[in-house]
């Protein structure tokens, strides 16, 4: 680019590449000066101008919010009239900045034409609240801002309130709440920017009218503004653009710019994080909770209030303490929240000031015996309580309920750096609690679960404590339940509770971790859990723990599919506690009533002497693990396999005869969260590769793979698919598997060629680097036939087809695959058997599994 001719638009080159090394604290304001120089160095170069003007900062420039990449929000301002000659002046102006790379967002006005824009745009309304002069006559600004104040702001602040309330639905929508969101955006979610801007337009409103914020709040939201804007300063530089969505790519970045490090088990990054949603948390409170003090056309007349009792009224702004009280004390805020349980009224804002000024009192006061009573009833009825969500959410806010229960107070805010848990951990417990509510409800799905509980306030209770353990390094189950016994016998809990909120925090991921990577159809694993739960219960509680917990996670933690594997495995376990028979001695017999049940409804199907070949060559663990129902529309598959040999054989010649010749059947679950998949064919080396190098090419996520050989080398493979990315024309796109997986066995689609050429291409969305490491594990006691290898590693375009050929490349037989993605992390289990149906055992050979399985994962 040629060198800026202008002394002006150099030196503004000159003092943006230097404040750029630093965009630290104050750089948003040395930003809007040096621009602010330029304008009037500019305006010192062109020829005097015949008419008055006024050079105009608007927007974010007025307000000196300047980041690397904001827009120059400026204004061309003349009297009456726009002259001809504003073209040229603009031209001369503005030309250079554009040239610079700057981003402009400028106008040509004149205060009339403002004015009457602004009285019907009120995008326009608010950037001309913040404004400021640059250059020019002062006198066109002055008698600009004389006429705004006069005539457009006075008696706009309830109109301009309403258009902000349908923005913030509007910006709920599109960005949702940055306090709980893994990647927030800085400037337009609730919690951002755009609350501090919007409580500053009002205000401004409000004080025409005599009204107005306390200075303290103001101070309070200017403090976090700065941290976000230091925030974006540095987004901005990063990602070389202007771009106001944090993604995981730039946090660990940010983090390390902002001198953010690690901490014993915290990560810089999840510390950097933590302080990131605290303080927009603390935003949206703000803005809520100030909101109705906002943009009224008069001051509000003082209402009455009516006492409560104690230090507690009722005013027209909510729950409040009596007027003059001159501190608020522990048992103040206890039963003020006792008030809000029962009224399910909001606190008032001069409330929530009073009990935040109290929370060191708060807590001193719960670890006494009489502190810790009362504090205990009122969590105890926050939990509960139908009504009680807003209490309990009030309760997080302020921090009372970390007063209450430090152990909590030291996770609250705590965030984890994954794409799988989309809220800090006070945020994630919340909306588990809440989920559980939801289960209180006649309609829930799992009511009849719920409704058995002799002691649901355990339930509760280990959903209050279930991630207390996160941040100590280790497991944090394991960590957890020192920290709730000591807790809770604070509180006086009884050994009988304390034993059972024990073992929910102990055990809240069991029921998951075992339907998502262990063979839920092996009695010994079902024999474990039932060992593990104990009673019908507990097992009752931790099932709806689970599904809460999952549901609070995010959306990748739950879904209809994980929802049937944790309800079955739940089934079996509970069959078994209440003294049902599973896999006993009657297999034998249940299993040849089964074989005489299908022989009678698959007789039409076959020859007789082939029925009973069929039937000879199932596997014990097929005729076990699968339904009359299933085994039967299997069978369907097989004849339909039989006619395709028969004619391939017709066809080629009998050395490439039945390669490549597959029956595959899709069906869709019922409820619309993915697809059932069944797959027959005569076995084939790497049938399992080959199908999951297919799938992946049509963007068909595997969650789960099971697969039965016979023993006259029938193959049938059984998956669990998530929905693929179109689908709209669903028998279009399972044709179109079908025959790529034909050609795949038969050598005309180098499926290594088309996955690397798609992971190349610029349409494939990139993962960010999350700094996941792989790492296989071997084991060999968790099944009595097979040996099981977990396998851990970042999620990536075929990374199933990757491990799945480095199995087939050390001869390992896959019968069974459990493919479990938190985030951007998989968590594969497979169950294999080497050369002759043996498990592996050999050390030298578990090494050469570890090895390679970890080569093709890097």
């Amino acid at each position: 680019m040629a060198r800026p001719t202008s002394k002006a638009v150099r030196s503004l080159d000159r003092k943006r590449r230097k404040l750029l090394e630093a965009p630290g604290v104050g750089f948003c304001q040395k930003h809007a000066i040096a621009f602010d120089d330029y304008f009037r160095n500019r305006l010192t170069e062109l020829p005097p101008s015949t008419i008055p003007f006024a050079v105009v900062a608007v927007g974010g420039y007025g307000r000196s919010e300047l980041c690397p990449r904001s827009d120059i929000d400026v204004l061309l301002l003349y009297g009456r009239s726009v002259p001809e000659e504003a073209k040229e002046l603009a031209k001369a102006v503005f030309f250079p900045l554009w040239d610079l790379g700057a981003d402009l967002g400028h106008g040509v006005r004149s205060t009339d034409e403002c004015l009457e824009l602004a009285a019907t745009d009120w995008q326009v309304f608010a950037s001309l609240i913040d404004t400021r002069f640059l250059a020019g006559d002062r006198q066109i600004f002055d008698d600009f801002v004389k006429r705004r104040d006069k005539k457009l702001l006075p008696g706009r602040a309830t109109d301009f309130k309403t258009w902000l309330e349908g923005q913030n639905r509007s910006r709920a929508s599109r960005y949702g709440d940055a306090s709980g969101m893994l990647e927030p955006n800085l400037k337009e979610a609730l919690g951002g920017l755009r609350d501090v801007h919007q409580v500053r337009w009002l205000d401004t409103l409000s004080r025409l009218s005599g009204a107005g914020l306390p200075a303290e709040w103001l101070a309070v939201l200017e403090g976090h503004l700065e941290f976000l804007l230091v925030v974006r300063n540095h987004l901005h530089v990063v990602l070389n653009r202007k771009d106001d969505h944090l993604s995981l790519d730039a946090q660990r970045e940010l983090a390390r710019r902002l001198g953010f490090e690690a901490a014993g088990a915290i990560r810089g990054v999840e510390a950097f994080l933590t302080e990131l949603h605290r303080i927009m948390a603390e935003i949206r409170t703000l803005h809520r909770a100030l909101w109705p003090l906002l943009g009224n056309a008069v001051p509000p007349a003082p209402a009455p209030a009516k006492p409560l009792g104690a230090n507690v009224v009722l005013t027209r702004d909510g729950l409040d303490f009596t007027e003059g009280l001159s501190s608020v004390s522990p048992g103040d805020v206890l039963d003020i929240f006792g008030h809000s349980l029962r009224l399910g009224e909001p606190l008032s804002l001069s409330a929530r000031r009073g009990i935040e000024a109290a929370i060191p009192e708060i807590a001193s006061f719960a670890a006494t015996a009489e502190g810790g009573e009362r504090a205990f009833a009122l969590l105890r009825k926050a939990l509960l309580e139908p009504g009680g969500d807003a209490a309990l959410t009030d309760m997080l806010e302020t921090g009372v309920l970390g007063a209450l229960v430090p152990e909590f107070g030291r996770v609250q805010h705590m965030v984890q750096y994954d794409v799988f848990h989309i809220h800090p951990v006070g945020r994630h417990t919340l909306e588990t609690i809440l989920e559980l509510k939801k289960a209180a409800l006649p309609e829930h799905p799992w009511h009849h679960v719920y409704a058995r509980l002799p002691h649901p306030e355990r339930l509760f209770l280990g959903a209050l404590f279930h991630d207390i353990g996160k941040g100590l390094g280790g497991a944090h189950s394991e960590k957890g339940v020192d920290l709730t016994r000591e807790a809770l016998s604070r509180f006086g809990l009884d050994e009988d509770a304390l034993s059972d909120v024990s073992f929910l925090v102990l055990r809240h991921l069991l029921l998951a971790d075992t339907a998502m990577r262990r063979d839920i159809s092996d009695r010994d694993v079902l024999a474990a859990t039932a060992q593990r739960v104990s009673t019908p219960e507990r097992l009752d509680m931790l099932l709806l723990l689970t599904m809460a917990d999952s549901q609070a996670t995010g959306p990748s933690a739950w879904n209809d599919w994980k929802a049937s594997l944790i309800g079955g495995l739940h089934a079996r376990v509970f069959s078994m506690l209440e003294g049902g028979s599973l896999f006993d001695a009657g297999d034998a017999q249940a299993m040849l009533h089964l074989r005489d049940d299908l022989y009678a409804k698959a007789k039409d199907l076959f020859s007789a002497e082939r029925l009973e070949a069929c039937l000879d060559a199932m596997p014990p663990r097929y005729l076990l693990s699968r339904s009359a129902t299933d085994i039967l529309g299997d069978l369907h598959l097989l004849a339909r396999l039989d006619e395709a040999l028969e004619e391939d054989s017709r066809m080629r010649p009998a050395s490439k005869a039945g390669i490549g010749v597959a029956i595959i059947e899709a069906t869709p679950s019922p409820a619309g969260d993915g697809w059932s998949v069944t797959l027959a064919a005569r076995h084939q080396p790497g049938l399992f590769a080959t199908m999951a190098g297919v799938l992946a090419l049509h963007g068909i996520n595997i969650r789960s793979a099971d697969f039965f050989l016979w023993s006259d080398a029938t193959e049938l493979h059984t998956y669990q698919t998530a929905n693929p990315p179109d689908n709209l024309f669903p028998d279009e796109l399972w044709a179109r598997v079908r025959r790529a997986l034909r050609y795949a066995l038969t050598g005309k689609l180098s499926l290594d060629y088309r996955i690397q050429e798609k992971r190349a291409s610029p349409l494939t969305p990139r993962p960010p680097d999350m700094g996941i490491r792989p790492s296989v594990g071997v084991d060999n006691d968790s099944s009595e036939y097979f040996t099981r290898l977990e396998v851990k590693a970042s999620d990536r375009l075929g990374r199933l087809y990757d491990i799945a050929v480095a199995l087939d490349s050390l001869e390992l037989d896959v019968h069974m695959a459990k493919i479990d993605t938190h985030g951007l992390e998989v968590y594969d289990v497979f169950y294999v058997r080497a050369q002759k149906g043996r498990k592996v055992t050999d050390s030298q050979r578990i090494d050469e599994i570890t090895h390679i399985l970890l080569a093709g994962l890097a």
